[in-house]
């Protein structure tokens, strides 16, 4: 599928350089329902949180000073998942682990929990409102996933796969900053319309997981990402690293054919996240929207640089599928 849902994405987006973008994890396991019970709010010193005050709507970020920790957080987790956990079947239980393997599910456990952790400053620290949102949501999937360990059943790793989703957004919205893609590509593309309806600010270390909307939002979005998984069979076999230098009529082709229906998708992506009236949904839908008009506005002069920005476009998109899943919504 074309949102990402594998360790392995985040493994690309940790040890990648420019030369060798690739885009991978397009298939994602399914899940059964694990509902989660919301632990009452807390409230927070707004002047601990730096995005407090961030009333601008979601759009592509030109630089966030979180993210040079980020990057060191995000590649010890994937170090330690590489240890043959990345290659594990998800639906075998805890009770029939060998002995590598609950080893395996441990080291990543302690990892998951450390790196939740960790994120909590960078959450408080970030002066953007989204990314204090994707920090809070690696943080209460991750430490979910971690808590499921010791009894884990198949559907426990949806859990993971919203942590994972959201360490890919702010690894690949970080990448774009630090090779260029966001700052050359941002001013193409109009600004968002302004946020309505800001969520209530609560402490990142009592993160919350993401509550979904009514009965049909899981269902809409869904079917909105198969259809248009569908509809670029054609662009999901190009070979991202070619410039467009370096492209052939055919390669061109398939550029110029998927944009519009790329552009299409944006705008469903943000209207559903409108209609689910949740803010948080709300802000990861105009993400990936916003995420995925900047790579759309690159296309007549793309450089593999610009795939960080359909990474972080498909990674938000993934957070919110997978959170469907994790739910059973």
């Amino acid at each position: 599928m074309w949102v990402l849902g594998g360790l392995a994405v985040l493994v690309v987006i940790v040890l990648t350089v420019a030369a060798t973008l690739f885009v991978t994890g397009r298939q994602s396991e399914e899940a059964g329902p694990d509902p989660a019970k919301p632990s009452p709010t807390t409230a927070v010193d707004i002047s601990e949180i730096a995005s407090a005050d961030d009333r601008r709507p979601a759009g592509i970020i030109l630089e966030d000073p979180t993210c040079t920790n980020w990057s060191s957080i995000a590649a010890a987790f994937a170090n330690s998942a590489s240890n043959g956990w990345d290659r594990r079947d998800p639906t075998v239980p805890s009770e029939r682990w060998s002995i590598d393997q609950k080893d395996q599910y441990q080291a990543v456990q302690a990892t998951m929990r450390e790196a939740s952790n960790r994120s909590v400053r960078l959450a408080r620290e970030t002066p953007h409102r989204v990314m204090y949102e994707l920090y809070s949501q690696f943080i209460a999937f991750g430490r979910a996933y971690a808590d499921a360990i010791d009894h884990y059943t198949a559907r426990d790793d949806a859990l993971a796969r919203v942590a994972i989703s959201a360490s890919s957004t702010i690894s690949a919205i970080c990448d774009a900053v630090a090779y260029g893609s966001a700052g050359a590509r941002s001013a193409l593309i109009a600004q968002a319309a302004p946020t309505q309806g800001l969520g209530h600010l609560t402490d990142p270390d009592k993160a919350q997981r993401l509550s979904l909307a009514g009965d049909s939002f899981c269902a809409d979005w869904s079917a909105a990402i198969a259809e248009f998984d569908d509809a670029i069979s054609s662009w999901k076999a190009l070979d991202p690293n070619i410039s467009a230098t370096e492209m052939d009529p055919g390669h061109r082709a398939v550029l110029d054919a998927t944009a519009s229906t790329m552009t299409d998708f944006a705008l469903q992506l943000q209207m559903l996240g409108i209609q689910s009236k949740d803010s948080v949904l709300v802000d990861f839908a105009t993400l990936s929207a916003q995420y995925l008009r900047g790579y759309v506005s690159a296309l007549r002069t793309y450089t593999p640089a610009d795939n960080f920005l359909v990474l972080a476009a498909s990674s938000s998109a993934a957070i919110v599928a997978e959170a469907c899943n994790a739910t059973g919504a």
